[in-house]
């Protein structure tokens, strides 16, 4: 038997006992995933409350903005570029009756229009991706936090496992931003903005396998990535080739985080406090 059929003989051996791995695995308490509400979690401890002022930064549809009112109490400014997620932020402020607690503006996080030293919390989540300059945006975010106000940072980066070829057509299919989808440059353009960081977490995976367990979010989008493929050209010629890129690219960013080749990070970060 020549070393190759050796290895193959000890693949399938090893195959009939998969399972147990996978039983063990969901047993383990400790690789049960955190959720999205971890970041709330990471704020909670810097003493927000009615008095405080949050900016929440590329805000989407609202959902956190309005989650930040109803848990602390505090007025929040919620800012997006996108009409369409503007309006969903409106709705969804006026249907959680926070008309005068969360007021929804079009704003860009590189030129906040806001006065210095205003905000208690800067919220960032998936965000920053987009960003050409880095430096330019987290220092607006340190003008407007007041002194020793607190940054809390949420965004994806590249890993090793995710190959170029991919990372190319992730940036052609969702707007995204090289440099910004690397930790190093991450980092170093937080340093140069000014923060301090507190505390930082690796979530990897967890929300994604969160989102997949409460609703196989995960198992919905390898269908629709197999079924756009199969079906491309009459998708394309019914919606259009950029609908069919943009569904294509947001069905496989979701796949990327389970399969390891997008890590989510958390920050929490700190402007000094004056001296």
């Amino acid at each position: 038997m020549s070393s190759s059929e050796r290895a193959m003989d000890a693949i399938y051996d090893d195959l009939w006992h998969v399972g147990q791995v996978e039983q063990w695995a969901a047993a383990q308490q400790n690789l049960q995933p955190r959720t999205p509400a971890r970041l709330f979690e990471m704020v909670a401890e810097i003493g927000l409350n009615p008095t405080s002022q949050i900016l929440d930064v590329g805000c989407g549809q609202g959902d956190h903005a309005c989650e930040l009112a109803l848990r602390f109490g505090a007025q929040v400014e919620a800012l997006d570029l996108v009409e369409s997620s503007l309006e969903s932020a409106r709705q969804r402020v006026a249907q959680k009756n926070l008309t005068g607690q969360v007021r929804v503006h079009k704003q860009a996080i590189e030129t906040l229009s806001f006065a210095d030293d205003t905000f208690d919390l800067v919220w960032c989540r998936s965000v920053i991706v987009h960003l050409t300059d880095l430096v330019a945006a987290f220092r607006q975010c340190w003008r407007v936090l007041g002194a020793g106000g607190f940054m809390l940072l949420q965004t994806g980066y590249a890993t090793s496992l995710l190959e170029a070829q991919e990372a190319a057509r992730l940036r052609q299919r969702l707007g995204f931003v090289e440099e910004s989808m690397q930790r190093p440059q991450v980092e170093a353009a937080l340093q140069t903005a000014g923060f301090t960081i507190v505390h930082s977490e690796v979530h990897g995976s967890e929300f994604a396998e969160f989102y997949e367990q409460q609703e196989g979010r995960c198992a919905h989008h390898l269908m629709g990535i197999a079924r756009l493929q199969r079906a491309e050209a009459a998708v394309v010629e019914r919606f259009g080739r950029p609908i069919y890129e943009t569904a294509l690219g947001m069905y496989s960013w979701q796949v990327y985080q389970m399969l390891g080749k997008i890590s989510y990070h958390a920050y929490l970060l700190q402007k000094p406090a004056k001296g």
